[in-house]
């Protein structure tokens, strides 16, 4: 007769387990949102406005919910690091959006890289 009680306790916890944890792994789960939407709610909040190319966001998303109770430099700042785009402040509240040049765009001409590619194949065959 205990046994069966312990059992039946048992069973009763597995079974509340199994029923609570999809409804608590629910609640951890990031939503994405696509950008433009994210844009749309810092633009209402802090009464500023995004020119961008809409191609330029097309498939892109982020976790609206890393962008609560930031300030307006603080939500720049943040997209900044996790996008590959750069916001360009015009003033007057208006900013654009630009896509971040590469790295070998910057710092090299075009002349330059197949004089590099060169060196990195010798320097390869050592």
């Amino acid at each position: 007769m205990f046994s069966k009680i312990v059992f039946l306790k048992f069973l009763l916890l597995v079974f509340v387990a199994f029923i609570t944890l999809p409804t608590l792994s629910q609640n951890y789960k990031k939503e994405k949102v696509p950008l433009a939407v994210l844009l749309d709610k810092i633009s209402n909040e802090h009464k500023i406005f995004f020119t961008y190319n809409a191609n330029l966001l097309a498939n892109k998303f982020v976790q609206e919910e890393s962008f609560v109770n930031l300030s307006l430099k603080e939500s720049i700042s943040l997209l900044e690091k996790i996008t590959p785009f750069l916001f360009d402040d015009l003033g007057n509240s208006y900013y654009v959006i630009y896509k971040r040049k590469s790295l070998i765009n910057e710092k090299f001409t075009l002349e330059e890289i197949p004089f590099l590619r060169r060196i990195l194949l010798l320097i390869a065959h050592f």
